[in-house]
């Protein structure tokens, strides 16, 4: 659901988004098809948590 309330909230910057063409129709009724299992997509998740784990006293 905050996959979609932020594509909601900020159109615009989520069409800059990496994977905008894959997210573009998530409505957060339901994440059967979103590419949980896809190397690229899980690699980025990653890193970003890595990111906002080393980082998190500075937000």
């Amino acid at each position: 659901m905050e996959l979609y309330q932020l594509q909601v909230d900020f159109p615009e910057e989520s069409k800059k988004a990496i994977d905008y063409e894959i997210y573009k129709d998530f409505d957060g009724s339901s994440g059967f098809d979103l590419p949980f299992t896809d190397p690229d997509v899980q690699n980025r998740g990653y890193r970003l948590l890595e990111y906002f784990e080393k980082n998190k006293k500075s937000f």
